[in-house]
C-alpha cells in the first residue's frame, strides 16, 4: 500500500480495497450459500439453481448441489433428440424441474423444459394480477374461439373476447399477433384464458386521456367563468 499523502491517493487506495473485501465478501455468501443447498435433498416438483457440468449427444449432466449429479434427458430438453441445438454450454447456469429424486443409477432425473414451463406459468400470472397487454400469436380457431400461444403457453381466447372488428371473422385473426390481456390463469388444469377485447378497451381509454390531455393542453382558456363582463339590462 502506498505511504504517499499525495491528495486522494490513500482515499483512493482504501476504496478500491474496499471494494475488493465486498466482492470477496459476495462471493463467500454464494459459496456458502451453495454449500448450504448442497445438503438439501430435491423433492418431486422442486425449481432448483444448476450448474452445466457436461453435454452429451443424448442428455446433459448437471450440478445442482445435491449429492448426486442431476441428468436432463433430450426429451426433457424441449427439443427431439438434439442436446447440441439447445445451446447448453459446460457452466452454464439453468433452472430445472425434479422429475425424480434418485433414480436406478442414483442420479436426480430433471427437466429443462419443464422448470421453463413452470417459471412461465408464474410470469403468466404475474401478467394477470398487474393487468399487463401483452402480445398473443393466434394458432388456430375451434368451435368456441381461438388457440393462442402466450409467453410460450397454449391459451384460450374464447369468441366473446375477440375485438369487436372481427365478430364473425374469427378466421381472419389466425396467423396473426394480436394484443391481449390475461383473464385467468389456472396452472393444475392448465388453463389459460385471454382477452382481445380487455386490451382494444384499454387502449381506446388510453388513447382518449392522451386526446383529453393534448386539447386542455392546446386550449387557451382553463374552464374559468371571465367575470369581465357586467350583466345589462
Amino acid at each position: 500500500m502506498s505511504t504517499s499523502t499525495e491528495s486522494g491517493v490513500v482515499l483512493k487506495e482504501d476504496e478500491e480495497a474496499t471494494e475488493r473485501d465486498s466482492s470477496a465478501a459476495m462471493t463467500m455468501e454464494d459459496y456458502l450459500h451453495y454449500e448450504e443447498e448442497a445438503f438439501k435433498t430435491p423433492n418431486h416438483g422442486d425449481i432448483v439453481d444448476g450448474i452445466v457440468v457436461r453435454v452429451d449427444p443424448d442428455e446433459v449432466l448437471v450440478d445442482i448441489g445435491a449429492k448426486a449429479e442431476g441428468v436432463i434427458s433430450s426429451k426433457e430438453l424441449g427439443l427431439r433428440g438434439e442436446v447440441e441445438s439447445i445451446g447448453l454450454e459446460p457452466g452454464d447456469l439453468i433452472k430445472v424441474y425434479v422429475l425424480q429424486p434418485e433414480n436406478e443409477e442414483g442420479n436426480v432425473v430433471l427437466s429443462l423444459r419443464r422448470a421453463r414451463a413452470e417459471t412461465t406459468w408464474l410470469v403468466a400470472a404475474e401478467k394477470q394480477t398487474d393487468g399487463s397487454v401483452i402480445d398473443a400469436d393466434v394458432r388456430e380457431q375451434n368451435k368456441g374461439g381461438l388457440i393462442v400461444n402466450v409467453l410460450g403457453l397454449r391459451g384460450f381466447l374464447p369468441s366473446s373476447q375477440v375485438a369487436r372488428a372481427y365478430a364473425g371473422t374469427l378466421e381472419s385473426l389466425v396467423g396473426q399477433r394480436i394484443p391481449v390481456k390475461i383473464l385467468e390463469v389456472n396452472r393444475k388444469r392448465n388453463r389459460l384464458i385471454v382477452s382481445q377485447k380487455a386490451a382494444e378497451d384499454e387502449d381506446r381509454a388510453r388513447k382518449r386521456e392522451e386526446l383529453f390531455s393534448r386539447l386542455q393542453m392546446a386550449s387557451p382558456h382553463t374552464g374559468r367563468l371571465s367575470t369581465s363582463a357586467a350583466p345589462t339590462g
